[in-house]
């Protein structure tokens, strides 16, 4: 039996006169990238990086947070934002774990992809009036001195 359809539904707009516009046509996808490392031991929430203001879709699946070896002993660390607004004016609450929720490093887990919403949307749409902060938390333990996290967070902007 044949494959049925034969064309995706974005293959058919993209063939048609009349195209239907949408936030992949001409878009890139972009990498933000943040680099944090522990000057004392502790535990709290730090500001690692800003994403940019309109409508975004982060790539979950392509995301991740990668930590050193050494430098977290027993830590968990999540991976969330800040309060921001959205376009509309409605406020949206800090969320602490929004793309990871407490990895533990503790545990031996030194790189991992952004799971909260994986499997089942490997894509979420965000639209802010002003940027995201992305924020790190840290808790259970203290993240020891010279422990690393990096961040690579892929999304696709409007503009």
């Amino acid at each position: 039996m044949a494959l049925d359809p034969l064309f995706s539904a974005q293959f058919t707009s993209s063939q048609s006169q009349d195209k239907v516009q949408g936030i992949y046509d001409g878009a890139k996808v972009r990498c933000a990238y943040a680099k944090y490392t522990a000057v004392a031991a502790g535990t709290g929430i730090a500001e690692l990086l800003t994403l940019p203001a309109g409508r975004i879709i982060i790539h979950n699946h392509l995301s991740r947070m990668v930590g050193s070896d050494d430098g977290q002993t027993n830590a968990n660390v999540s991976i969330g934002h800040a309060a921001y607004t959205q376009q509309d004016g409605t406020a949206v609450i800090l969320d602490i774990d929004e793309w990871v929720n407490d990895a533990d490093y503790g545990g031996g887990v030194t790189d991992i992809v952004f799971d909260i919403l994986l499997p089942t949307i490997p894509f979420g749409e965000y639209n802010s009036r002003d940027g995201i902060v992305v924020t790190m938390t840290v808790d259970t333990a203290d993240m020891d001195l010279g422990g690393v996290v990096e961040l690579l967070i892929y999304y696709t902007a409007e503009n």
